[in-house]
């Protein structure tokens, strides 16, 4: 008697549930346990587009002997900002990215500010007017499973920014806004806008290639005071002075006499068109393609010529 009025109570039940939720018997034979997620394969090209873009615009300051990007202590730079290391980019939760989320990532890349408001040291470059798709490619990269970013400790001498880092951080670098609209990838094949693109966005030359890198105009490039005409002045890596090349058209002191194959010999292999080599912190640019160099060429060509010689 217990058995069958059970029964009858679960038959009831189950019929109430039908009727309450509209359910038909056929319906509720077919509900089954949850299967596995399915989850979307990362996208190998982005990824590969963004490791690309990670070691040509960060990797020299970010990694280290063995190619992780765990930071390390950054050569060439006055010995009055004290001591800066560059921070770890892998994947470890403690010390680099991996709890970080993919919005805080794109925060810091296009304003300079962490997840916890501090503002990063700044010669760390911004990258305010980069495309969303490259934003989206980097971010893919540093979540990766890529030899380069995996979860790796750094173990070098400490950051020590000097009284005048923190100074200079705290009254003179502001946080760059972040965009009210998409920024959309200009069409590659119109080589002129590419171009602009490049130098003054994915790879941001015209920072360092005007009159002053400290005050660069990072979301109104051409109004950059001495745009493309060099004279920004570094520490190389042997404490002696280096300044910026001149990146106009100007035949005597720019790059107007420079053919295609001689600009990119300067970017592949960093060999003038003197066969002198680049001196730091310029550097060579293996990765960069082709398309790439023929649009930043085509873009520097028509740039107007200033006649700035940079004999210094």
């Amino acid at each position: 008697m217990k058995n069958y009025t059970a029964a009858l109570t679960l038959t009831l039940l189950l019929g109430a549930t039908v009727t309450l939720f509209g359910l038909t018997w056929a319906d509720l034979a077919s509900i089954r346990p949850p299967g596995p997620l399915k989850t979307t394969p990362p996208d190998r090209r982005l990824i590969q587009q963004g490791e690309r873009l990670v070691l040509t615009n960060c990797a020299h300051c970010h990694s280290n002997d063995e190619g992780r990007l765990t930071g390390k202590p950054i050569d060439g730079v006055s010995a009055s900002l004290g001591r800066i290391v560059s921070a770890n980019i892998t994947k470890d939760s403690v010390q680099g990215i991996g709890r970080w989320s993919d919005i805080q990532l794109v925060t810091l890349l296009r304003t300079g500010v962490d997840p916890k408001g501090y503002k990063a040291h700044f010669i760390m470059p911004r990258y305010p007017l980069l495309a969303d798709a490259d934003m989206q490619a980097i971010v893919a990269f540093l979540r990766s499973n890529e030899y380069s970013v995996q979860t790796t400790r750094y173990t070098g001498p400490a950051h020590k920014p000097s009284i005048l880092s923190g100074f200079i951080s705290t009254f003179f670098i502001k946080r760059l806004p972040e965009p009210k609209q998409p920024i959309p990838l200009p069409d590659t094949v119109k080589s002129l806008l590419y171009g602009r693109y490049l130098v003054n966005s994915r790879y941001q030359c015209f920072a360092c290639h005007s009159a002053y890198v400290q005050k660069a105009n990072l979301l109104q490039p051409e109004k950059t005071k001495g745009y493309l005409a060099g004279g920004s002045k570094f520490d190389d890596t042997d404490e002696k002075f280096v300044y910026s090349a001149n990146l106009t058209s100007d035949p005597e002191t720019g790059f107007g006499r420079y053919t295609e194959a001689e600009f990119r010999e300067v970017m592949h292999l960093g060999k003038k068109r003197s066969g002198q080599i680049v001196r730091s912190p310029m550097l060579p640019y293996p990765l960069m393609n082709n398309r790439e160099i023929n649009a930043i060429y085509q873009y520097l060509k028509s740039v107007p010529p200033v006649h700035h010689p940079i004999s210094r």
